[in-house]
């Protein structure tokens, strides 16, 4: 699978719900990239991406989990694709391929 295969099939909030985040009005949530008090980090889900007003952290699906996991862009690729790894890694792939829903085995 490669990159922009995951960065199409994977939705930003498949990933933010794998982190317990869900964007409420206006797509925003609290960003968990710096303290804050208000949500300032807001969800883009037709470009998949986000962008946090307060920090200034931005990114696509892999970006995202690369800064919460504060791990390297390659290990962020692996936990992104990988359904063997266990609770760091996202894809147990709720996947929406052609209107079927599939999702990786346990």
């Amino acid at each position: 699978m490669e990159i922009r295969d995951i960065k199409s099939h994977l939705s930003i909030l498949t990933v933010l719900s794998h982190y317990r985040l869900r964007p409420g009005k206006n797509s925003l949530i609290k960003c968990p990239f710096h303290d804050d008090k208000d949500p300032s980090l807001k969800v883009y889900t037709n470009t998949n991406t986000f962008n946090c007003f307060g920090c200034g952290k931005a990114g696509d699906v892999i970006e995202f989990i690369q800064l919460k996991e504060n791990c390297s862009k390659h290990e962020a690729i692996l936990r992104a694709k990988s359904p063997e790894r266990p609770a760091t890694t996202i894809c147990w792939f709720a996947l929406t391929i052609a209107g079927n829903r599939a999702t990786a085995p346990n």
